[in-house]
């Protein structure tokens, strides 16, 4: 399967990649460390929403998080970085996460979770963005 397509990453997914990878290239993000993980709150406040505390979940999907978790669908080779969007309550991805990628919420996904986000942390995004 070819690579994707830059220009098929609607703008408001493109935004969010934007701010998911400054966060890997500052070195806050590390592999393996949930808690140094991107809360959905956190997303939201960097692309500058207002009270972004507030049902932050349900509004990073409609600014952007559904568009890029789509596009990373459309190609295996790419590593599923939304995955470094979790809940500051629990530190993982919502339960939608897992089951977007074909992997059920009651089953061993945190593994594959896991192996994701360190992918997504060592991949090159430069032609994405």
């Amino acid at each position: 399967m070819p690579a994707l397509d830059p220009s098929t990453l609607p703008a408001k997914g493109r935004a969010l990649l934007n701010v998911i990878v400054d966060e890997i290239r500052s070195g806050r993000v590390k592999k393996n460390d949930q808690k140094s993980f991107i809360p959905y709150s956190e997303a939201l406040a960097a692309l500058g929403q207002s009270h972004p505390e507030e049902f932050s979940g349900r509004r990073l999907q409609r600014e952007g998080l559904n568009d890029l978790n789509e596009w990373t669908r459309l190609s295996p080779e790419i590593p599923k970085i939304c995955g470094l969007i979790v809940n500051k309550g629990n530190w993982v991805p919502s339960d939608g996460y897992p089951e977007s990628h074909g992997r059920p919420t009651g089953g061993n996904w945190e593994k594959w979770w896991l192996e994701e986000t360190a992918k997504s942390i060592d991949y090159d995004w430069s032609p994405y963005l």
